[in-house]
């Protein structure tokens, strides 16, 4: 029979105690058993204890989501207007800066109307707009070789010997050629006397025929080289002390030393003139059309040379634009040096206009003036005139090219045509005789 324990602070110590030692006793069980015992034995209260713990978890999750979106929801409100005062000054900006370009762009196409209206300034236009084109030097200097007008006498006014001169004037037709052995006798003569030395074989040649080896020019063997005509006259024998010139004839000895080369090149030995006798007959008249044709032939062969002499002569209309390049203050020092090294006398002279078009050119990018300017140049402007600048001489070389294959289309033509009358001329005058013959049977 259980003992019943009186009611005090002993009997209430003794039962916490005893419920202590209970809850502890199925809790080790539980443990050792994997837990069912309490699952099933207080699974309920458990359960109500998780449900709360996660309640209060998601509350606190709750809350912590809703003061991150009232943070965010402050901070977008708080700089809101500033975006969208910084989104105008963008826009705002754009917009200044598109009525700039637009403005720049009219102020440049102001100033190149003005420009075109102004006196031309070398610092700012290209040096061969000023020079006239392509055929100015012709018209001015190509008529000393037979270009642009008519041929120049050369007896008594040239530094060649009394023989060339003449032999010269016949081929140019300033003369009438006596006959064809005197006029070979003297081609040969006038050759020995003004450029024989030099040359000692040629030397040997001369004196064997009796006449003088000379160099009367300055200029040795100038009449039979080619960098004559190609490179300017050459002083030196040989080529150590070779000049290449772009713009030839700037004295009087150079002009005869390139009238001998292209009188050897093209008519070195005239035929001889009919007599007033001999054009009064039919053999006569037909020798003066042939004559005539020859002339015209020998002409149109000769048009490149003289029109590259032309281009390479002196033109005196290119010394204002050369003084306003010469003041330029980026360029001028670079051109000045250059025209005295390449043409001394080019404040009375001028100069060519393939030196000109070759200056235009080298005065940039051989310039190391020029390169350190435009290489630290920040202005729009005047990067966008020098391209516009360089854009022109392009566009002036590739016209000036244009026309050049023009004239080779010509030339090809007529020597085509020439080909052709070589080939068919004498069938064509066999088919005529033969149609006269069938023609006289008939009758």
């Amino acid at each position: 029979m259980m003992m019943r324990l009186k009611q005090g602070p002993l009997a209430s110590k003794w039962r916490r105690n005893t419920i202590v030692a209970a809850l502890a006793l199925t809790f080790s069980t539980a443990a050792a058993s994997g837990g069912g015992y309490v699952a099933d034995s207080y699974s309920p209260m458990i359960y109500q204890g998780v449900q709360q713990i996660q309640q209060q978890l998601q509350s606190v999750v709750q809350a912590i989501q809703n003061a991150r979106d009232a943070i965010v929801d402050a901070i977008y409100k708080s700089t809101g207007s500033q975006t969208e005062a910084l989104t105008n000054a963008i826009s705002k900006g754009s917009e200044l800066d598109s009525q700039t370009n637009r403005q720049t762009q009219v102020e440049l196409e102001r100033a190149r109307r003005d420009a075109a209206l102004e006196q031309a300034n070398g610092c700012s236009v290209t040096a061969r707009s000023k020079s006239g084109g392509a055929g100015s030097s012709a018209a001015g200097s190509g008529a000393q070789y037979g270009g642009g007008g008519a041929p120049v006498r050369m007896t008594g006014n040239s530094t060649v010997s009394t023989a060339m001169a003449k032999a010269i004037d016949r081929g140019n037709g300033l003369e009438a050629a006596p006959s064809t052995n005197r006029q070979i006798e003297d081609t040969a003569q006038g050759a020995c006397e003004t450029y024989g030395a030099g040359n000692p074989l040629r030397e040997l040649w001369c004196k064997a025929a009796g006449w003088a080896a000379g160099n009367l020019t300055g200029f040795i063997q100038a009449d039979v080289r080619a960098e004559t005509l190609f490179d300017g006259p050459q002083a030196a024998r040989d080529a150590q002390g070779f000049r290449h010139q772009r713009t030839l004839g700037t004295s009087k000895k150079e002009v005869d030393a390139l009238n001998s080369f292209v009188y050897h090149l093209e008519k070195p030995q005239q035929i001889e003139d009919p007599q007033k006798l001999d054009l009064k007959t039919r053999a006569g008249k037909g020798y003066l059309a042939l004559k005539t044709t020859f002339d015209a032939r020998i002409s149109m062969g000769s048009k490149p040379t003289r029109d590259y002499i032309g281009a390479r002569s002196p033109d005196k209309e290119t010394i204002p634009m050369l003084k306003q390049l010469t003041a330029d203050p980026v360029t001028g020092a670079w051109v000045a040096a250059y025209l005295q090294s390449s043409v001394p006398k080019w404040a009375s002279t001028g100069i060519s206009v393939e030196e000109l078009e070759h200056l235009e050119v080298e005065r940039r990018y051989l310039n190391p003036a020029w390169q350190l300017d435009f290489a630290s140049q920040f202005d729009a402007a005047v990067i966008a005139r020098e391209a516009t600048l360089i854009s022109l001489a392009r566009a002036d070389v590739e016209v000036k090219t244009l026309q050049e294959a023009r004239k080779t289309n010509m030339l090809l033509g007529q020597i085509y045509n020439s080909l052709a009358r070589v080939e068919m001329r004498e069938i064509m005058d066999g088919m005529r005789e033969q149609s006269k013959d069938a023609a006289t049977a008939v009758e």
